[in-house]
């Protein structure tokens, strides 16, 4: 994440602020890098209300409910630089997992797999695998506040 120049494709079930994952793309934001994270608001929404909180500028994509109007787990793993590299993990962007826990990962240096993922995960949200449902997009400029564990915030369908 650190080397990235253009763009960060990234996906976490959970995070933590004081995440290096967070932290790395943050800064990468900063950087002017486009990023764009893939979360799982319904499972998840306190994590993804940090990040929309950290990650301005960023495009956050939450997952719509299948046909039968229940949510799937987000539960992807993993970091897609300049579509050079990428990281596919069990870790979520947590301090646990980066800290604590025994977690495993593999590295891919092959642009043609990198970009076949990066073009993969830009085509779900104008409809792509129908098993992986279209998302939306969430507006990270948008304050989050929680109601029976729910987080409110606006959406746009992609």
């Amino acid at each position: 994440i650190d080397s990235a120049k253009v763009r960060v494709h990234a996906a976490t079930y959970s995070a933590t602020q004081s995440s290096p994952y967070v932290t790395s793309l943050k800064a990468a934001i900063e950087r002017g890098v486009e990023v764009t994270v893939l979360v799982d608001l319904v499972h998840q929404a306190s994590a993804v209300e940090m990040l929309a909180r950290e990650f301005s500028g960023a495009s956050l994509l939450d997952l719509l409910p299948r046909g039968d109007g229940k949510y799937a787990v987000m539960h992807a793993k993993l970091v897609l630089v300049d579509d050079a590299t990428a990281l596919v993990t069990s870790a979520n962007f947590s301090e646990s997992a980066a800290d604590r826990n025994l977690e495993v990962g593999v590295i891919i240096r092959d642009s043609t797999v990198v970009r076949g993922m990066r073009e993969h995960l830009d085509a779900l949200p104008r409809g792509g695998d129908a098993r992986q449902r279209v998302r939306r997009q969430l507006d990270p400029r948008v304050a989050a506040s929680h109601s029976d564990h729910v987080v409110d915030v606006h959406a746009v369908v992609v």
